[in-house]
């Protein structure tokens, strides 16, 4: 069966290299199932890094499922291959399948143009340059794999995108991912799994209702899951 995770969450600050994300950089081989798991926090890096992955190489099959990620994602100046939710969508002959995911953390440099593009200072020519390779879900596609998407979400506003869902791909290119307001995202259905609460983004239900039973009877645990899911989801 599937390599699974299920019901888990992570805060990090990540600095790294590349093939970064996080929640998990670089899964291998195997089919992998990523069920009801969220993360927050940042991460720093100069090429395929992601708010919750960065890429999947050499696995065969990949679902991420009820996910989301509110990571800050980016460099001061340049990188690339860079998205709130994943670096790069696909590798190889790996599938990818995404349902009732969102991200909406920044993305990017901290410079970028009128259409939400970053940029990078290139010194050979003494001016900035735009990183074609960021959006606000995804940095870039794999053209030899194949992937799909069934309601998913990045926030035009906070990822700083604007209409760039996956490097330059646009909003409304691509079927099953949109771009939406943060407004709106507060209130869209993920379905059962997710809750929607005034001024949050959506959060998972087994970490907002903080039942001692889900966390081996230790309502500590629950309640610092609670807060947690609180933080990760305040807009």
């Amino acid at each position: 069966g599937p390599v699974t995770y299920r019901n888990c969450f992570t805060n990090n600050d990540v600095y790294g290299n590349t093939q970064t994300g996080v929640f998990v950089g670089v899964p291998h081989s195997d089919d992998h199932v990523f069920d009801n798991c969220y993360a927050a926090g940042k991460i720093e890096g100069s090429d395929t890094i992601g708010g919750f992955a960065s890429c999947h190489q050499g696995a065969r099959s990949n679902v991420l499922k009820h996910c989301y990620s509110t990571s800050q994602v980016g460099m001061s100046d340049g990188g690339v291959n860079m998205g709130g939710f994943i670096g790069v969508v696909g590798s190889g002959s790996t599938v990818f399948s995404f349902e009732n995911c969102y991200a909406a953390g920044e993305v990017g440099s901290l410079k970028s143009n009128d259409a939400g593009q970053a940029l990078k200072w290139d010194s050979a020519s003494g001016s900035w340059t735009v990183v074609s390779s960021v959006g606000g879900f995804a940095g870039a596609v794999s053209t030899s794999s194949g992937y799909s998407f069934s309601n998913c979400y990045y926030d035009k506003q906070t990822t700083g995108s604007k209409e760039n869902a996956i490097g330059t791909t646009k909003d409304g290119a691509v079927v099953g991912l949109s771009g939406m307001l943060t407004k709106s995202l507060t209130q869209v259905n993920l379905g059962g799994s997710f809750t929607v609460k005034n001024a949050t983004y959506p959060q998972l239900n087994v970490f907002l209702r903080g039942q001692a039973p889900s966390w081996g009877g230790d309502q500590a645990l629950a309640d610092n899951a609670n807060a947690y899911s609180q933080a990760s989801a305040s807009t």
